[in-house]
């Protein structure tokens, strides 16, 4: 109080500007506090934003590598599929071709034996037949008679050839 008024007021003044600097820079800290907060903030959140992507292509990778065995599991059992029908169907379609070869080697020997037995009974008749005539006959001309040798070596022919021919069907049947 015993001081001058204008000095008093001087150091009210200066107390004043003090106080309100103080505020000043207790603005200044708060504004900063707070940015480096909100920048924390979004620092953080872009982390888990970063990891949540990363989580989602693994699990995306992971997924292809997935999808990618079954296909390929899938592919490897269709070819053993395929690979098992084919092999199949080749032995059913032997089977039918030796089936084929076997009815068709029974049907020539059949033939064959078949041949053989009726020029086998037609050399027989021809035979007892010109045997007969020859008996009846042995009194006409030589001439007659030796015509009639003639036919029976033209039979014999007939047969040997078909005897022949019989052979070969039946070799031919077996070479099949």
């Amino acid at each position: 109080a015993a001081k001058d008024p204008v000095s008093w007021i001087e150091s009210m003044k200066r107390k004043q500007e003090q106080h309100e600097k103080q505020l000043e820079e207790q603005e200044q800290r708060r504004k900063e506090e707070q940015e480096r907060t909100l920048q924390e903030t979004k620092d953080k959140r872009q982390e888990s934003l970063n990891a949540a992507a990363e989580e989602r292509a693994r699990e995306e990778a992971e997924r292809a590598q997935k999808a990618e065995e079954e296909a390929a599991a899938q592919a490897k059992k269709a070819a053993e599929e395929a690979e098992a029908k084919a092999k199949k169907e080749a032995e059913e379609a032997a089977a039918r071709a030796q089936k084929k070869a076997e009815e068709a080697a029974a049907k020539a020997r059949k033939e064959a034996e078949e041949a053989a037995a009726k020029a086998q009974r037609e050399a027989e008749e021809a035979a007892a037949r010109a045997k007969q005539e020859a008996e009846e006959e042995a009194k006409r001309l030589e001439a007659e008679a030796a015509a009639e040798r003639e036919r029976l070596e033209e039979v014999k022919r007939k047969a040997d050839e078909l005897e022949r021919q019989r052979q070969e069907q039946t070799a031919k049947a077996e070479a099949e």
